[in-house]
């Protein structure tokens, strides 16, 4: 098989380097028959080049595994587009706070939130409160229920409440009615940080949903944290955006149908 013809496959040059040296170090094995196979070193190199081929790909021009970023000059490099979208003005996908898949059909609350068994009293998971379920004391997305990573793989994943906080503090947005020329409304944020003033992302104003309507697009938007609320079980922590707020701190149900923006190393 010739996997150099798979476009599906990406190996990186070191890990070209290392599988040519793994295949040179057993031809020379297999020569010296009297000589013992060192069976450790071996599983060890073939454990390195798994390591390098599996790596996340960072091509060195302002993308991770094919997603664009923005380094904005913070502890975060910020994705250009939402999950599930192809440019920064499209909303992409709506997602419950750790769910994997947008609802098929289009119903955002208890009844079909997996994190639960059919109420908000009964949640299974990131629990500090026994009044909501078993208590597991977990108040951060685990990588499993990470959607950022899901979708676009290793290196990407959801901003954490800190992650939002540092955005909001070392920004400064502006309202724009027509982001260039494609008649989407959202906020423009911009980089006060001294050496990246001319960076930027914009957040469109995408709406959210609750139970099967979507709501406020064009004026408002929620995009999901990896934090839980430290208020309440039921709600996780996101950022607020609208023509009058830029909000990191702001609390949704978890059951909202709400925008994800990845951020990355």
């Amino acid at each position: 098989m010739n996997f150099m013809k798979n476009s599906n496959i990406r190996i990186t040059k070191g890990a070209l380097v290392l599988m040519a040296l793994l295949m040179s170090c057993a031809a020379g094995m297999y020569g010296k028959s009297k000589k013992k196979t060192n069976n450790a070193q071996m599983a060890k190199m073939v454990m390195m080049t798994r390591s390098m081929v599996n790596k996340p790909v960072n091509d060195g021009s302002n993308k991770l595994n094919g997603h664009e970023f923005v380094d904005l000059g913070l502890s975060v490099k910020w994705a250009t587009c939402n999950v599930g979208a192809t440019s920064p003005e499209k909303s992409g996908d709506f997602y419950a706070w750790g769910e994997m898949q947008a609802h098929a059909n289009g119903k955002y609350d208890w009844e079909n939130y997996s994190l639960c068994n059919g109420t908000y009293t009964k949640l299974t998971k990131y629990v500090t409160d026994s009044g909501f379920g078993k208590v597991d004391g977990k108040s951060e997305l685990e990588a499993a229920d990470d959607v950022a990573t899901a979708k676009w793989g290793e290196g990407w994943r959801m901003p954490t409440l800190k992650e939002l906080e540092e955005l909001e503090q070392n920004t400064e947005s502006m309202w724009v009615s027509n982001y260039k020329k494609t008649g989407v409304s959202g906020l423009l944020v911009r980089s006060k940080v001294k050496g990246y003033e001319d960076r930027s992302i914009f957040l469109p104003a995408s709406g959210f949903i609750f139970g099967t309507s979507l709501s406020s697009k064009g004026e408002y938007a929620i995009f999901w944290s990896s934090t839980l609320s430290p208020d309440k079980d039921v709600n996780a922590m996101g950022l607020k955006m609208s023509r009058e707020s830029f909000d990191s701190h702001a609390d949704y149900n978890r059951v909202y149908g709400a925008c994800v923006r990845p951020v990355t190393k």
